[in-house]
């Protein structure tokens, strides 16, 4: 089953950003992707992200291929990004 939602670590190689960037323009409303809480709604001390697969794939112009589980596509023991084919 897929996630309903990605982080900015996972979305960032797909993107071709750097997480700490998705994340400022995220604050910022700069980047639409999803959802950037502020930490007075979740009563944390740190913002929260969840980047919705289909914005992503409407910027990226294709489908997400879903993770395996267990992490280990390729053998080498390297988990991949989410979109990352061989």
């Amino acid at each position: 089953m897929r996630r309903a939602w990605l982080s900015p670590e996972e979305a960032a190689p797909i993107l071709g950003m750097k997480p700490a960037k998705i994340r400022n323009y995220m604050r910022k409303n700069i980047l639409d992707l999803g959802l950037a809480i502020p930490p007075e709604r979740t009563g944390k001390t740190m913002w929260e992200f969840r980047i919705y697969p289909a914005k992503v794939e409407a910027i990226i112009g294709e489908k997400l291929e879903p993770k395996e589980e267990g992490g280990k596509s390729d053998g080498s023991g390297k988990q991949g990004p989410v979109g990352e084919t061989d």
